[in-house]
């Protein structure tokens, strides 16, 4: 009976210790933990992410990131764009300490009651302030209050990123909730796939702040993991800065790209020959562009350009493209290809113009400043193609289109001395005088120059003129941001009168624009289509952003800017019209433009303020 006996005991001790490294085990996983709960590892189908809106704040979000930090936890922050950078140290400890940033817009406006435009400007001023703050760029939407619709929608796709709506609604920002309501809520939730929606700005949040550990350990306890919303939607959560670049259009291509000039006489092309040959035998991406090859007339200078081997083509949208070889044969740039696979870039130089290009997106890099651009870059049958607007801005080309005989025409711009000389500045061939009655030489009012006015002279000539109540009061925002670029006010004031009729409009534009030169948006078009025009959220912004176009313009120190609300901020216009009366031709197409102002900007001085 006595080995039995041993051997029982010996089978059962084994069997409790087996246990008890099983037990554990499990202890050790449940409790391990040195780094926030992720899915990157993690097996487990359940997962859970937690969502807070209306940051970031002084006092509550700090709360929530405190709990998340010691509770080893990824959270997603949705923040509202206006409030970013009054609390800067709070968005860079979201990033610093693991969490994912969202966009919730820049004022926090239903969207569905704003323009396309609008809308537009809510998310990409948001997503400008996030990265400038962090550099970080997020990849998720939240449109406020959930209120969404196809079009809203398909501005936020449009835009790069994913819609973000939640599953469980805590209703923590509700008046009558609880800290027991919410953890209701949240226990009658199930789903292997879960987002919460919750607060940590926007207004008292005391209720989610006390709530938050409790919801971290019910879930817990249910086995689920904590993600970011991006993880929980199989998106990267883009933390380092980058731009989510367009969808390829098809599969990759592997052959070269033969689009760089074999010879290119005395143009950048030609002495970086060996390069551009080498840099393209890495090869390209391929792009069936859904373009259209059609018989296209270029007329550059004046002289029909000749298309060998690649033509012009026309895409979906009716934007024309051009093969890259153009702008190193006829333009001088120089062309060479950088990265290779999804990081391949196009890259276009001169003199001081560096250009990055990045096939189908259709944003620019000029100068380290993005430019949106009308169409992407594509690649067809191994050439490379670029958007030939995109073309006439960076060159500074005046661009015009003849649907009748296919035709575009590339022109440089004329200077000012003989625009005037094609047409005088007014009807009886005479030249604007100053106010002491003395000849004024056409062509010698700088822009860049101490006020030739006061303020006080403004309103009182503006109210004179039957200005409206706005445009009066606009002058103390011209003098205010005039002066900071050297611009002198009066160019300002007095272009803004012209452009806007002294506030009354009647064009195509109007007030809600906030737009007192007629800028229009990165993608342009007709001077009659109001929709090529931008529309600024105040008239603070829509001044700055005239002020900088003219300093650019005037070719003031410091120009062009990385960070402006001038849509249009091209380094090609820089030192293009250092004059007022050099205006005409080139800011407006009408060669008397500038002289036009000039003689508002005389009336102006002489009125008593």
């Amino acid at each position: 009976m006595k080995p039995r006996y041993h051997l029982c005991r010996l089978i059962v001790t084994t069997v409790m210790i087996f246990l008890l490294v099983i037990s554990a085990g499990t202890g050790y996983s449940a409790a391990a933990g040195s780094k926030p709960d992720s899915s990157s590892g993690n097996k487990a189908n359940k997962m859970v992410a937690l969502t807070f809106d209306d940051g970031p704040d002084k006092t509550y979000t700090g709360k929530v990131l405190d709990i998340l930090r010691d509770k080893k936890v990824k959270g997603t922050f949705f923040v509202v764009g206006n409030r970013v950078k009054q609390y800067p140290d709070v968005m860079k400890r979201i990033v610093k300490e693991g969490h994912a940033l969202g966009n919730h817009s820049w004022s926090h406006t239903e969207l569905t009651k704003l323009g396309k435009e609008k809308v537009r400007q809510e998310i990409v001023k948001t997503d400008k302030a996030i990265r400038e703050t962090t550099g970080s760029a997020p990849t998720m939407m939240r449109p406020p209050y959930g209120a969404t619709s196809g079009r809203v929608k398909g501005e936020i796709q449009a835009l790069g990123h994913a819609e973000a709506l939640w599953t469980v609604d805590t209703r923590d920002w509700a008046a009558g909730s609880s800290v027991a309501s919410i953890l209701k809520t949240v226990k009658s939730s199930s789903g292997n796939k879960i987002t919460v929606l919750m607060h940590s700005g926007g207004g008292k949040r005391d209720k989610t702040v006390k709530a938050l550990p409790q919801i971290i350990d019910y879930y817990r306890s249910q086995g689920y993991t904590f993600v970011t919303m991006a993880e929980l939607n199989g998106l990267a959560d883009n933390l380092d800065g980058s731009t989510p670049a367009a969808a390829p259009d098809t599969a990759k291509q592997t052959a070269p790209s033969k689009d760089v000039p074999s010879k290119a006489a005395n143009s950048p092309a030609a002495q970086n020959k060996d390069k551009e040959t080498a840099a393209n035998a890495d090869g390209s991406n391929n792009r069936n562009s859904g373009t259209e090859e059609r018989n296209i007339h270029l007329i550059y200078d004046g002289t029909e350009v000749e298309f060998s081997d690649a033509k012009p083509h026309v895409d979906e949208n009716s934007r024309i493209l051009v093969p890259v070889r153009f702008m190193a044969e006829s333009l001088g740039f120089g062309v060479k290809w950088e990265g290779s696979g999804d990081q391949k870039h196009l890259i276009l130089w001169k003199d001081n113009t560096h250009v990055d290009l990045k096939i189908g997106d259709k944003v620019a890099v000029v100068n380290e400043a993005q430019i949106q651009m009308d169409t992407s870059v594509i690649i067809i049958k191994e050439k490379t193609y670029v958007p030939l607007r995109f073309v006439s801005e960076l060159a500074g080309m005046d661009m015009t289109w003849n649907s009748a005989d296919s035709t575009v025409t590339l022109s440089s711009k004329k200077p000012a001395e003989e625009i005037i000389d094609e047409k005088p500045a007014d009807e009886n061939n005479e030249k604007p005088e100053n106010d002491n009655g003395d000849e004024r030489t056409v062509g010698d009012t700088y822009i860049l120059s101490a006020p030739r006015a006061t303020v006080q002279q403004a309103k009182a000539w503006a109210s004179a003129k039957g200005a409206t109540e706005v445009f009066i009061n606009l002058a103390d925002i011209v003098w205010e941001e005039a002066l900071k670029a050297g611009v002198d006010p009066t160019v300002v004031y007095c272009q803004a009168a012209k452009e806007t009729g002294f506030g009354k409009f009647g064009g195509i534009l109007d007030e809600t624009f906030n737009n007192p030169a007629g800028l229009k948006n990165q993608t342009g078009g007709s001077d009659t289509d109001h929709t090529a025009h931008q529309r600024f959220f105040s008239w603070e912004e829509g001044v700055q952003a005239q002020v900088d176009h003219l300093a650019l313009y005037a070719g003031a120190p410091g120009y062009p800017k990385l960070d402006t609300p001038d849509p249009r901020h091209f380094p090609a216009l820089q030192g293009k019209a250092v004059t007022v009366e050099a205006l005409g031709g080139s800011w407006a197409s009408v060669p008397t433009y500038g002289v036009e102002i000039v003689k508002m900007m005389l009336e102006l001085a002489q009125t008593n303020g």
